[in-house]
């Protein structure tokens, strides 16, 4: 009829009336690109050529653990050298009053140099090795933020000893876990983690007390050291003070 669009329905191109659609036609896949993933197939290797990459593989694995052991040491070794300089006539040979300055100025970060000797002062090497010195290390700083624990941090490896809530072994716990571990026990405390003595800060406090009484000229004076604030106290005998002077 004219004015009005033809409407009658027209075969697909390619199509014969009373016959079948044809196949769609796909495009041939990119150059060195296969199959939906997009990546090149691989070969599966022969036998031998899978034994040698095992082998090879592995001598690799041995020689990075190997090397990581040795890094642990020199590591270790570190924290001995450092403990070494701890004294007061290295001090005065710089000019300084405190290791913590001597150390960040001519050593490293005492930050840094704190993690090797923290783990030299706490462990034979054997066992620093083994624990690795991010472990070693804030192992003994939660031995020193738990009251609860009365153990030094060797005794605690060397049973393998349980801790925390889900009461892992030492050998399961990573670093990071300990650090926790660290962490809570410092939240509890409700204070700032307040390192221990080490066995060189006690005897210089004794000396103290040697000298102090000398010059004094003293029976009484007894010097002790404060473990939460980290100072030494000297108690004098009033009456004996007050006789003497």
């Amino acid at each position: 009829m004219p004015g009005f669009p033809d409407l009658s329905i027209r075969p697909p191109i390619g199509l014969r009336v009373g016959g079948v659609l044809p196949a769609k036609r796909r495009s041939p896949p990119r150059k060195g690109r296969t199959g939906r993933t997009g990546r090149t197939p691989v070969s599966p290797a022969a036998p031998e050529e899978q034994a040698s990459l095992l082998e090879q593989t592995e001598a690799r694995i041995t020689e990075i653990r190997t090397r990581y052991a040795e890094v642990q040491k020199e590591y270790y070794q570190i924290g001995k050298l450092i403990l070494a300089l701890d004294r007061r006539e290295v001090l005065e040979l710089y000019g300084l009053r405190s290791f913590r300055e001597f150390v960040s100025t001519h050593i490293v970060a005492y930050s840094t140099a704190q993690r090797f000797m923290l783990v030299a002062e706490n462990y034979d090497e054997e066992t620093a090795v083994d624990l690795g010195i991010e472990k070693g290390f804030q192992l003994a700083r939660l031995v020193r933020a738990d009251p609860a624990i009365r153990s030094s941090a060797m005794q605690l490896v060397a049973r393998d000893a349980r801790l925390g809530k889900a009461r892992k072994k030492i050998s399961k716990l990573s670093a990071k876990e300990i650090k926790g571990l660290v962490e809570n026990a410092t939240m509890r405390s409700g204070k700032t983690e307040a390192p221990k003595a080490t066995r060189k800060e006690k005897a210089a406090v004794k000396r103290l007390g040697s000298v102090l009484g000398e010059q004094l000229e003293l029976e009484s004076v007894d010097v002790d050291i404060d473990p939460k604030k980290r100072t030494v106290v000297v108690t004098l005998s009033l009456d004996e003070v007050a006789e003497a002077y």
